[in-house]
């Protein structure tokens, strides 16, 4: 979306659909696919941040912080990973594309920008109120 304010910095992503009904991040290899994609979008996306976004039926939270612990290594400090339930995907497009609940996010003195921004940019997803429960969510899964 156009940010004529210049009020946020400019972000890429690496999307990678998982077909299937689960997404199997336990037995997803991080060197080869994962890392040359990183590479090719560092060669070819001019931005400030990058997130490497994963588009998943199903999460299990247990699977899904292993596998980001397996890639850390291979993500620079402007980089992060993202994973999207497809509804979630769903209502972002749907906010994007809907005049009236873009009306409605500006009512409340937001913008669709500020909404988003904190999943594909670290530093500010730090800064929100949800950022401390990332692995506890992953872990209530074991119960």
């Amino acid at each position: 979306a156009p940010d004529p304010d210049n009020k946020y910095s400019t972000v890429g992503g690496i999307v990678d659909t998982k077909s299937g009904d689960e997404a199997n991040f336990g037995d997803e290899e991080t060197e080869g696919k994962h890392t040359e994609y990183l590479s090719r979008a560092r060669r070819h996306l001019d931005t400030e941040y990058l997130s490497h976004i994963f588009v998943v039926n199903e999460i299990d939270g247990q699977q899904e912080i292993a596998f980001f612990d397996k890639m850390a290594d291979s993500y620079n400090s402007n980089e992060n990973m993202v994973v999207w339930y497809v509804d979630a995907l769903a209502m972002l497009l749907e906010v994007a594309l809907t005049v009236n609940l873009r009306n409605e996010l500006q009512l409340v003195g937001g913008d669709f920008q500020k909404l988003f921004y904190p999943f594909f940019v670290t530093e500010a997803y730090k800064q929100t109120s949800v950022s401390g429960i990332t692995r506890k969510v992953g872990q209530s899964q074991e119960d």
